[in-house]
């Protein structure tokens, strides 16, 4: 199954992809079940639960059902993302590829939100 975060309509929803005969059409699983979170965050953090009930819609859901992918607008997937952790030179054939080769253990980038408090210590510190 592949989930979608999308916009129809000025609503934001996640949905499944599912091929119909004119192509793939997008499934809002939380209209297809209520029990299915309407947001991605929640429906990840739910688990097997939500995941079986999207499956078990998405299964029922009629093949002309839903709406056509070209109708859609696509968002990011997760659309407030807490943190994300980068990592460099994480695939073998990128580091091959690169000067340096592979390194020993794979670097870290994380990134994510400033603290407000660390916003608020820089913009008030003042040069001397």
């Amino acid at each position: 199954m592949r989930l979608v975060t999308f916009t129809y309509e000025d609503r934001i929803a996640i949905g499944a992809l599912k091929a119909g005969p004119d192509g793939e059409r997008v499934y809002d699983l939380n209209r297809l079940d209520p029990r299915i979170p309407a947001e991605m965050v929640a429906f990840l953090e739910a688990g097997d639960e939500a995941h079986e009930w999207a499956v078990q819609a998405l299964a029922a859901a009629p093949a002309g059902g839903g709406l056509p992918l070209s109708g859609v607008t696509l968002r990011a997937p997760i659309l407030r993302p807490g943190k994300i952790i980068g990592i460099g030179q994480n695939y073998l054939d990128h580091a091959k590829e690169s000067q340096d080769g592979a390194p020993p253990f794979p670097s870290s980038l994380p990134s994510g939100p400033t603290p407000s408090s660390a916003r608020a210590s820089r913009s008030s510190s003042r040069p001397r």
